[in-house]
């Protein structure tokens, strides 16, 4: 079951790493700046969706793998909500316990919005001067 999560989380941040490579790729925005402006747009809109969708998932696959391993989230005492876990798995629900009870999920999307709002920027001055040098390399050409 964490194996599927895992890969679940290795798609999502493939998604978010390479939503802008692929519109720029793809889209090729030429020398319009709509058009550029366009791409950017849309790679920073799918940089927020899918980190927004990854947020959430961390927090709800973390919630299934505790009550996976037979936690009960609403038992009043200690004694009671870890019933069910069997001893071997103690130490794993305890470290997923500390994650679970930090901060939501929107926080976490909230702290992660200003590191992935720049990489689609990064990814267009990239870009933009590799299209310049390859126009001034075919200009020398020709």
């Amino acid at each position: 079951m964490e194996i599927a999560f895992n890969i679940l989380n290795f798609i999502l941040i493939a998604a978010i790493l390479g939503s802008p490579i692929f519109f720029f790729y793809f889209l090729e925005p030429s020398r319009s700046w709509r058009k550029f402006a366009l791409v950017l747009g849309l790679s920073l809109f799918t940089i927020v969706s899918v980190a927004a969708v990854f947020a959430w998932w961390t927090d709800f696959s973390t919630r299934m793998l505790i009550e996976y391993y037979g936690y009960n989230l609403d038992g009043l005492s200690a004694q009671e909500r870890f019933k069910g876990v069997e001893l071997l798995d103690r130490d794993k629900v305890d470290q997923l316990l500390i994650g679970y009870f930090g901060i939501g999920w929107p926080a976490k999307l909230i702290m992660m919005l200003p590191l992935l709002a720049a990489y689609p920027f990064i990814v267009a001055f990239f870009w933009y001067t590799s299209y310049l040098i390859k126009n001034t390399m075919n200009k020398k050409n020709i």
